[in-house]
């Protein structure tokens, strides 16, 4: 859909009418398309989660899961169990559960869309890297959503800036290439960025019953409202960071910079809700324990549960901007007390660089929040968008039951990388500058992949059965 001129839209110092790609930038685009393809695809095929069916008796079917030398297998894929122990009971025809998972603050991820977007590739195939093709998609549309918005409200510059450090980050090729719920909430993520960039008015007008049209939408309103509600209802039922994107929908609603058409807005919250009818039924019938008392642990009390979540909260801000997946990389095989030295070296050199594009992005934060950034004016979609990200995640680090860790603000990553992309914009129109931000991405992404635990090849190990083809767990 093309923005009407009757529509405001964001302003911005370099706000093009309608530029496009050129077949350079545009062979370029498909290229790093086709490389994160194959990143996050190969990450897939090396995840040590081993999980195949016996094809011996066509009425029996068992799922297996090999164990993984070297290392404990419970430690390392309690989450895969607990996300396709549903999932195998759906794709052998079992109902739709109220919940999905347990979170680490006691409380549960709800509804049934989880369980449908694992269990349902397993009918087709099973296996567990069945879901990683609808992994696979979503990241594919969260990456266009991304490249899109940027380009209509930025100019191609910007967006191919912001699409490179997106597509390409070991952030994202790291949490997409494996069975978890953070893999999923990449495409709300992105979908949440669209639709606000389609709703901006650009005019803070703090409380102003405007922000809620039920007479005459918007011009384009019809939509992005739509969207917006359908990725604020499903986000939750993905994975628990989604009050961040919550926090930022209400920072900008409440201000006013952004308006919705409500009826459409309600129609994305039903259609979005509708995996929720069996939490739902099961709140009604008292049926389920909504909160694990005993897995509730926080780190500190009091103001210094703060002065320790605030400034971590912050540091993760800067390192999705980056190249520093942080012990990510010291958990590799090229850190081990036996490898050579040739090996901690290789290993101990990609973390200093990593570390200063930490470094570098931390400057360039500092640089944007100043408004020294000529390409993103601070009154901007994207600058604005940003800067209420950041509030959100640290709002919702200081209320969290749980530290935060990483993949808690995975969500937030199109709104970490605007500073970075904005500075990258003129230094990423030499093929020199591309290749050596090409370069440096897909290292950090092939030492992650080569050497650490998760994504080791599997080795023949002790197997042991987790389900039966009654979708139970043995001598259950």
């Amino acid at each position: 859909m093309t923005p009407s001129s009757e529509r405001p839209s964001a302003p911005s110092s370099a706000k093009p009418s309608r530029n496009v790609v050129s077949p350079a930038s545009g062979r370029w685009l498909l290229a790093i398309v086709m490389v994160g393809l194959v990143l996050q695809i190969w990450l897939w095929q090396r995840g040590r989660l081993d999980l195949h069916a016996i094809t011996g008796d066509s009425e029996v079917r068992a799922v297996e899961l090999c164990g993984i030398q070297k290392y404990d297998r419970e430690s390392f894929t309690r989450d895969q169990v607990h996300l396709l122990t549903p999932a195998v009971e759906r794709a052998m025809g079992g109902p739709l559960l109220p919940f999905s998972k347990r979170m680490s603050g006691g409380s549960v991820v709800p509804g049934s869309l989880l369980q449908i977007l694992i269990g349902e590739p397993l009918k087709a195939v099973f296996d567990y890297r069945a879901s990683s093709v609808g992994i696979v998609l979503m990241h594919g549309l969260a990456g266009w959503l991304v490249f899109a918005t940027a380009r209509a409200v930025q100019g191609p510059q910007f967006a191919m800036a912001l699409f490179m450090l997106f597509w390409l980050s070991p952030w994202r090729l790291y949490h997409g290439g494996f069975l978890w719920e953070p893999a999923f909430i990449v495409l709300p993520s992105a979908l949440h960025l669209w639709a606000h960039s389609r709703l901006w008015t650009g005019e803070p007008r703090w409380m102003h019953p405007g922000w809620w049209s039920l007479r005459k939408p918007l011009s384009g309103a019809v939509w992005p409202s739509f969207f917006l509600a359908l990725a604020l209802s499903t986000a939750p039922q993905l994975h628990g960071s989604a009050v961040i994107l919550f926090l930022i929908s209400g920072g900008l609603l409440v201000t006013g910079r952004c308006r919705v058409y409500g009826p459409a807005f309600v129609g994305g919250l039903v259609v979005g809700s509708a995996t929720l009818i069996p939490t739902l039924v099961a709140w009604q019938n008292g049926s389920v324990d909504w909160v694990d008392e005993s897995n509730t642990a926080t780190v500190g009390h009091g103001p210094f549960r703060w002065l320790y979540r605030l400034p971590r909260a912050f540091g993760y801000w800067i390192r999705l901007g980056s190249l520093d997946v942080g012990r990510r990389y010291r958990q590799t095989e090229l850190f081990h007390a036996d490898a050579p030295w040739w090996s901690r070296a290789v290993g101990i050199s990609v973390a200093f660089i990593a570390l200063v594009t930490a470094l570098v992005t931390l400057w360039i934060c500092f640089q944007w929040l100043k408004g020294r950034l000529t390409v993103l004016d601070r009154e901007s979609f994207f600058s604005r968008y940003a800067l209420t990200t950041l509030g959100a995640v640290l709002i919702s680090a200081a209320v969290s039951p749980v530290t935060l860790q990483g993949w808690h603000v995975l969500v937030a990553l199109p709104a970490c990388l605007v500073a970075p992309a904005a500075w990258l914009c003129g230094k990423l129109t030499s093929y020199r500058g591309r290749l050596v931000l090409l370069a440096a991405q897909v290292t950090c992404t092939l030492l992650i992949g080569f050497g650490h635990p998760m994504y080791e090849e599997p080795v023949p190990g002790p197997c042991r059965v987790l389900w039966t083809a009654e979708g139970t767990l043995p001598g259950s």
